[in-house]
């Protein structure tokens, strides 16, 4: 049952926060095509009101124009940094194609919509040097934009225990930030075509790394080592993982999902089980997977979503899709 409509081509990211449950943020995404051709990007709050009403439609509270389109965005629970400002509402990331990574306070966002007259906040420009000035016209919410990465930044993820540690991702590099300490990102990986990375829902430093030739690497950020490799199984073609997702209460287990039109499929993986750690593979979708989400609450529940214009919640005990959800367009 489709409870809610948002039109918009968007990177989207929900709200960590319990009290603003409601709130999602949705960054342009990049390489979409309009029907107008229209190539702006922007970043927008909107509340979805009560998720179980109907009627209630998704309200726009603030938007803010930004000068790259997004690849991805993630939201990170509130945080102080080291010179006092508090962040009530975390701070999004965004990653875009020409290797930076902007920062976004929702709460700026969010004033707009008891503001009369609220204007679209002016871009902050970037420099050649990675540096950031900003305008001068009004609040922004556009905190800062660096640019790290040599290429496009594909994947950001903050971590669920420490919210002011974020995880970015490109082609040729992994970095982590602290944007408690606003000091610049400390690489971890390079030269390897990453593809997608997760933290670790139990465990704080562990993160999981997947790259183009199928491997999956798990690194413990504190030993600053690789402590595990899973291994490509999907025999004839390369796996190509391109979503992770960590299971929510146990920290060894973890299903990774494959973007290879020809073998869709999703693995679910016990690293406890050095010898033979995969222990099942899911198949149902038709073309390439985009994306997981395993239930924070219900850890037998697990959604996908894919290049077939499916989204399949799976049933973990039993192996099968318990609904689909068919989409007419991507």
């Amino acid at each position: 049952m489709k409870l809610k409509v948002v039109q918009k081509s968007a990177t989207v990211a929900w709200s960590p926060i319990q009290e603003q449950r409601e709130l999602l943020v949705a960054g342009t995404v990049s390489g979409s095509i309009d029907t107008d051709f229209d190539t702006s990007s922007s970043i927008e709050l909107f509340s979805l009101g009560n998720l179980s009403l109907v009627d209630d439609p998704p309200i726009q509270l603030g938007s803010a124009p930004a000068q790259e389109r997004f690849s991805k965005v993630a939201w990170s629970k509130p945080f102080t940094s080291t010179t006092g400002e508090f962040y009530s509402l975390g701070v999004v990331a965004g990653g875009h194609g020409n290797g930076a990574v902007s920062f976004w306070n929702p709460s700026t966002l969010l004033d707009q919509a008891s503001s009369d007259g609220a204007h679209l906040n002016s871009p902050s420009k970037l420099s050649s040097s990675g540096d950031m000035s900003k305008s001068t016209e009004g609040p922004s919410a556009l905190i800062r934009t660096e640019k790290h990465h040599t290429k496009a930044v594909h994947s950001v993820a903050f971590n669920p225990f420490q919210n002011s540690l974020l995880a970015t991702c490109s082609n040729s590099e992994l970095l982590i930030w602290d944007l408690q300490k606003l000091s610049k990102p400390i690489p971890v990986l390079r030269g390897e075509h990453i593809t997608s990375i997760a933290w670790n829902c139990m465990v704080q430093r562990i993160l999981a790394v997947a790259n183009a030739d199928g491997n999956i690497t798990i690194w413990d950020l504190k030993a600053q080592k690789s402590i595990f490799n899973l291994p490509d199984e999907s025999a004839e073609y390369k796996y190509r993982c391109r979503a992770l997702a960590w299971h929510p209460n146990e920290a060894t287990i973890l299903a990774t999902a494959s973007e290879n039109d020809k073998c869709p499929v999703i693995q679910i993986w016990d690293l406890r089980q050095k010898m033979s750690p995969l222990l099942r593979t899911l198949s149902g979708h038709t073309k390439g997977i985009w994306s997981l989400s395993w239930c924070p609450h219900d850890p037998n529940w697990l959604l996908s979503c894919s290049k077939d214009n499916k989204i399949f919640c799976w049933n973990l005990s039993t192996g099968k899709i318990a609904e689909e959800i068919r989409m007419g367009c991507n």
